[in-house]
C-alpha cells in the first residue's frame, strides 16, 4: 500500500488482485477461511485508510461513496475503482473463495497392483472433472470481479 500513496485506485487493484488470488489459490486445501476474513478484514482498512488519506478535503461519505461500492446484495464495502470504459473494477474479496479439501488416497490402495487399476482410473476420472469445474469457477470468479457494476 505505501508504495502506492500517490497512484489511484485502480493501479492498487491491478497490483493487489493477482497476489490474493494467487494467496487464496495457495492456502485454499487447508482450514484457512478464518485467516480469510482477516485478510480482508486488514485490507478493507489499509484501504480506507488511503482513502481517507488521498481526500483530505473532502467528506467522508463522499470519498468513500466513490471508491466502496456494493456487490449485489450479499457484500457491501467492495474497493472498486471505475475504468475507462465506464465498467468497475474490485478488489478480490478472499471470502469468496470455497474450501476444497484434497481427496486421500486409500492406504490399501497400490498403484503398481493390477487389481487396482480401476480404482485408480475412477479417481483420475473424477479428479480431472472436479479440476475443470474448478477452473470454470475460477474463470467466471474473475470476470465477475473485473466487470463489477
Amino acid at each position: 500500500m505505501k508504495k502506492y500513496n500517490g497512484g489511484n485506485a485502480e493501479q492498487i487493484i491491478k497490483a493487489l488482485n493477482p497476489k490474493l488470488i494467487g494467496w487464496a489459490n495457495y492456502y485454499r486445501p487447508s482450514c484457512a477461511k478464518s485467516t480469510f476474513s482477516y485478510i480482508d478484514n486488514v485490507l478493507f482498512e489499509a484501504l480506507l485508510r488511503w482513502v481517507k488519506r488521498r481526500f483530505q478535503g473532502k467528506s467522508l461519505r463522499q470519498s468513500v461513496g466513490k471508491h466502496f461500492r456494493n456487490q449485489g446484495n450479499a457484500r457491501r464495502w467492495v474497493f472498486s475503482a471505475q475504468q475507462s470504459n465506464g465498467k468497475y473494477l474490485g478488489i478480490h474479496l478472499m471470502m469468496n473463495t470455497k474450501i476444497k479439501r484434497h481427496i486421500l488416497i486409500r492406504l490399501d490402495a497400490n498403484p503398481y497392483l493390477h487389481e487396482w487399476e480401476q480404482y485408480y482410473a475412477d479417481r483420475k476420472r473424477n479428479y480431472a472433472f472436479h479440476a475443470d469445474l474448478d477452473r470454470h469457477e475460477l474463470m467466471e470468479r474473475r470476470s465477475s470481479i473485473t466487470q463489477m457494476q
